[in-house]
């Protein structure tokens, strides 16, 4: 059985540039269609991120909310 942290992704930020965006997925950037750990990045929202897998990362809602103030 592997390890959880070999299988673990943490969102860390989302940064919003002009129509691109990217995911800040275990302190690396990945661009939309980007790959992580072999998983291809299929959608970059405001705080979550979806992945080909069905997988969906979330910001820690402490991060979401003090975007904006």
């Amino acid at each position: 059985m592997k390890a959880l942290t070999n299988t673990s992704m943490v969102l860390n930020s989302i940064v919003q540039k002009g129509s691109s965006a990217y995911a800040v997925i275990n302190n690396q950037i990945f661009p939309l269609g980007g790959k992580v750990k072999g998983v291809k990045i299929v959608h970059i929202g405001k705080d979550t991120v979806s992945l080909a897998d069905g997988r969906k990362l979330t910001l820690f809602p402490a991060v979401t909310d003090l975007k904006g103030q």
